[in-house]
């Protein structure tokens, strides 16, 4: 997954911005052709998604699967972001839409430290009415850590018919009630943590994060050096327009000066001593001198001669 996509997906409006006003894609896909709106509608990022419609991404760009942007907000039911993608104004991210409860029965499983789906003595699957009855009852039989994960709808039919299962209570009345008083925000964020703890996600999410902020000091550094070397080229520039307009200035001297020593007796004998007083870096034939001094300097110097 690209930098831009990564913090969709984790609802880091800051970072995406940052990434979009570096010149990141806000239309590019990944391999499966989800685009950074895509994670955004799947996090619930509202604030996010209306960044990246700002920026260009369109809310209509299919999947492999067929899905859109739009239509995974409107499955999950994140108006705020089907809100965000037509245009509407948003307020500050508050976090995923929770799924309803009622479509949450018998959907939750236990993964083990193995990443292996948690059994019951009978050798079947554990499958629970709700996250906190699952983490109840796998904290009092599992001796490792462990982590509960929600059946998808898309996968939850084909689960049921090639997976031996067996529903557990695991005290699912008193798990109801703590999962009804906590936060509903904070669950989903810890249900998350967890999935990504198992996938490794978070490794990668957090080696991408590193290497997006040293891309940032890099490109930071390389502007500052790009300014540095700005600078230098201007006073280089206006040092060759300096000289430039001394050496026109001093040819035009002795341009003038010939002119006058041409029309003199000895205007021949005069050149050759301007160019002799030149040869001297004598200061009547300096750069924007007067041509007649330059003209009587040279005639002295005949005279001198004869």
């Amino acid at each position: 997954r690209r930098p831009l996509s990564l913090a969709a997906g984790r609802g880091e409006t800051a970072t995406v911005k940052s990434l979009l006003r570096l010149g990141a894609d806000a239309a590019a896909a990944d391999a499966d052709g989800r685009t950074a709106l895509h994670f955004a509608a799947i996090d619930g990022a509202a604030e996010v998604a209306a960044a990246l419609i700002k920026a260009g991404a369109s809310g209509d760009v299919e999947d492999a699967a067929g899905a859109t942007p739009k239509s995974v907000a409107a499955e999950l039911e994140n108006a705020d972001v089907v809100a965000a993608i037509a245009g509407a104004p948003v307020k500050p991210d508050a976090g995923p839409a929770i799924a309803d409860a009622a479509e949450a029965q018998w959907r939750w499983v236990a993964v083990g430290a193995d990443g292996t789906l948690v059994e019951t003595t009978e050798r079947k699957v554990a499958v629970f009415r709700s996250r906190a009855a699952a983490a109840k009852w796998a904290a009092g039989t599992l001796e490792d850590s462990f982590s509960v994960h929600e059946l998808r709808e898309e996968t939850r039919a084909d689960f049921e018919q090639k997976i031996q299962s067996r529903r557990v209570d695991g005290g699912a009345e008193e798990a109801a009630a703590q999962e009804a008083a906590e936060d509903p925000v904070m669950a989903e964020f810890r249900r998350q943590a967890a999935t990504k703890r198992v996938t490794g996600a978070d490794r990668d999410e957090k080696r991408a994060l590193e290497d997006l902020k040293a891309a940032e000091a890099k490109l930071e550094a390389l502007g500052t050096k790009t300014d540095e070397f700005n600078a230098v080229a201007e006073m280089r520039e206006l040092a060759l327009v300096s000289l430039f307009a001394r050496t026109h200035a001093l040819e035009r001297s002795v341009a003038e000066a010939k002119a006058l020593l041409r029309n003199s007796p000895h205007g021949p004998r005069l050149v050759e001593s301007l160019a002799r007083l030149r040869a001297q870096r004598h200061p009547a034939a300096k750069a924007g001198a007067d041509p007649q001094r330059a003209a009587l300097a040279a005639a002295e110097l005949v005279d001198g001669g004869a």
